[in-house]
């Protein structure tokens, strides 16, 4: 399989080029959902060999990050996938004992899993320290659809609702490799 490259410069590292595979040719060639090709792509797209080298450190989520600000088209919509990560306060009302009306209430105040929101930028735009950590991987800003709510929130827990689009294969290959290599 042939692989073009792209130059993309590390935030860190402005003099330091490192070389990118080519989004669009990545997709002609690997369109399927199967596990293995997945892999491929975030394998490509770190520039690495293989599992043996896909743990989640500072160094990768900064390629991984140059390489979604460069790719994903933004504004997108997303939704939360559960009721965990940035929202796992809704557990206790969605699995546990939990009160209807006050987690209702509690929608209204913080970010839900079940709410759509607009993904504005990667990165926290200025709302926290840094754009992302090995703890909780990138940082994005969002708007809530329905009131225009702002929240930074982390991209792993957040799926494109547009499940045919570029962007849902690119968050979620994301998620996958944040999820499974942290």
């Amino acid at each position: 399989m042939a692989l073009m490259t792209m130059e993309v410069q590390s935030k860190k590292k402005k003099k330091d080029k490192e070389k990118q595979p080519d989004f669009e040719l990545m997709m002609q060639e690997d369109n399927s959902d199967d596990a293995d090709e997945q892999y491929e792509r975030i394998f490509k797209i770190l520039g690495i060999a293989g599992e043996e080298e896909a743990d989640v450190t500072d160094e990768k989520l900064q390629i991984y990050f140059d390489f979604l600000k460069q790719h994903l088209e933004l504004p997108c919509i997303v939704t939360g996938i559960g009721d965990y990560g940035c929202f796992r306060w809704e557990e206790y009302y969605t699995f546990g004992p939990g009160n209807k009306s006050e987690y209702e209430k509690l929608k209204k105040k913080y970010a839900s899993y079940r709410d759509e929101y607009e993904l504005v930028c990667l990165g926290s735009g200025g709302y926290a320290e840094e754009d992302f950590n090995e703890n909780d991987g990138i940082f994005v800003r969002t708007k809530r659809i329905k009131d225009n709510e702002s929240f930074v929130l982390t991209l792993a827990d957040l799926e494109v609702v547009d499940k045919q689009s570029e962007n849902a294969q690119l968050t979620d290959d994301y998620a996958i490799w944040f999820i499974n290599f942290r």
